[in-house]
């Protein structure tokens, strides 16, 4: 299974905090959609490697749990933009298709990370029409779990890619800007 994806925005994480003028109390690792799952597991690497210290992360849609077993995901098959056969295919495109995955790293599918404590403060927000809504509300169910602060937003009547969505993206977006302005403030 290639690393390079999340290995590489580790590495890039890593520089960046050592090298550039960022006030390491201050970290904060975004993503949507595959980039939610690479933030996810950028920041179950800094956490299990040692740092640098995220002080918050932002999952957006974030696609993040490889066994697309979810309610949602047998709801919304055929969903607009992108449904339950997309999503089983970009995994079976990062993952391959052959063998079994019972062992996926949860550094590839953060969603099957057993081990939730000391990661930052969470945003995720989902779409309510999204097959990857019901894996972004257990990944923030399990974070809360593990005591970890959690901000869930579920945009309703939204497919996967909200930002396609102009009538509701408005709330959305300043939801997910005040959360991130309040974790660095």
């Amino acid at each position: 299974m290639l690393c390079a994806p999340r290995c590489f925005r580790y590495a890039a994480l890593c520089w960046a905090v050592a090298t550039l003028d960022i006030d390491p109390g201050r970290v904060v690792v975004t993503g949507a959609s595959a980039g939610g799952a690479l933030a996810a597991a950028v920041t179950l690497m800094a956490r299990d490697r040692g740092g640098p210290a995220i002080s918050y992360q932002a999952l957006v849609i974030p696609v993040i749990d490889d066994r697309c077993q979810t309610a949602s995901m047998r709801q919304f098959v055929e969903a607009p933009l992108f449904g339950a056969r997309e999503a089983r295919l970009m995994w079976d495109r990062y993952l391959g298709t052959h063998g079994d995955r019972s062992n996926t790293s949860p550094y590839a599918a953060p969603g099957r990370a057993e081990d939730l404590v000391g990661l930052p403060p969470t945003f995720i927000q989902v779409g309510g029409l999204d097959p990857l809504r019901d894996e972004g509300i257990d990944y923030a169910v399990r974070l809360m779990a593990s005591g970890v602060a959690v901000e869930l937003y579920c945009a309703p009547g939204q497919h996967h890619g909200l930002a396609e969505y102009v009538r509701t993206m408005a709330q959305a977006s300043s939801l997910y800007y005040a959360s991130v302005a309040a974790a660095i403030a």
